[in-house]
């Protein structure tokens, strides 16, 4: 318990055994600490150096050598208060150097910033950086049959209510077999419209979505495969399609894709 609760301060396991072999013995030498801590001598003496350094070991010149013993457990409240004025200090020059880090990373130019995600797991980051971004809109285009093999559709539920929490527009071109029309939330129309098309005429294994700033690509084949850009050109370039597949979704809404019945016979 104690040893889990050193962990929060920073410390490392093996800092954490040399302390605790240190204050559980009292002043000794490096050996019999190391000998206690399960370590050995050379890493004990420099992990010793380190906890001197943090405060929390002492160092006494003894008649036999160096003996080393641990500080009062009050001390960790100042390594405490050092490592917070440290941190506050790096903070501060970091952003002195941020200017300089951006320009190099806008320098980049053209290039697209491409990620690659897995699994459910995927889903789920994704997800959580849709609904952290800000992003004020998202067009997709889905097949829930291949994306329910693998997400649950209760989930589904639950992060769609997130967005309608945030009031994220959403425009979405379904296909499916086994989710007709009648799934789909009807809750919330203004923020939220969606439209079936035959799933025997347009069923695809994965989807496409496409945000403020970024897009994503996904495979529902075997495992999910999620690919993310971060680039103005190619999410302009899959918007312009969405908004194409989009107007041509009207013809199956209006009923212009059934067959017409021939006319009367002259």
């Amino acid at each position: 318990m104690i040893e889990k609760e050193l962990l929060k301060l920073g410390l490392s396991e093996k800092e954490i055994k040399v302390y605790m072999a240190a204050m559980e013995l009292g002043p000794k030498p490096v050996q019999e600490i190391a000998r206690r801590a399960n370590i050995n001598r050379v890493t004990c003496y420099v992990i010793l150096e380190n906890l001197m350094d943090f405060g929390l070991v002492s160092q006494i010149e003894g008649d036999k050598g160096r003996i080393y013993a641990a500080e009062n457990p009050e001390k960790l409240i100042h390594y405490l208060d050092k490592k917070g004025k440290e941190l506050e200090s790096t903070k501060k020059e970091i952003s002195e150097i941020l200017p300089e880090l951006l320009a190099m990373f806008n320098r980049v130019g053209d290039k697209p910033v491409v990620r690659y995600l897995e699994g459910v797991s995927g889903i789920r980051d994704l997800q959580e950086q849709i609904i952290e971004s800000g992003t004020k809109h998202i067009d997709s285009i889905v097949s829930l049959d291949y994306a329910f093999e693998h997400y649950p559709p209760q989930e589904f539920n639950d992060y769609r209510k997130k967005l309608v929490e945030k009031k994220i527009k959403i425009r979405g071109i379904t296909t499916s077999k086994q989710y007709t029309h009648d799934y789909m939330p009807k809750d919330h129309k203004e923020h939220q419209e969606y439209r079936f098309l035959p799933a025997d005429k347009f069923a695809f294994p994965g989807e496409i979505g496409v945000f403020d700033d970024f897009a994503s690509i996904f495979s529902y084949h075997e495992k999910p495969i999620l690919i993310i850009i971060e680039h103005p050109q190619v999410v302009k370039i899959l918007q312009s399609w969405f908004d194409l597949a989009w107007e041509g979704t009207e013809k199956y809404i209006t009923g212009e894709h059934e067959p017409k019945s021939p006319g009367p016979k002259k």
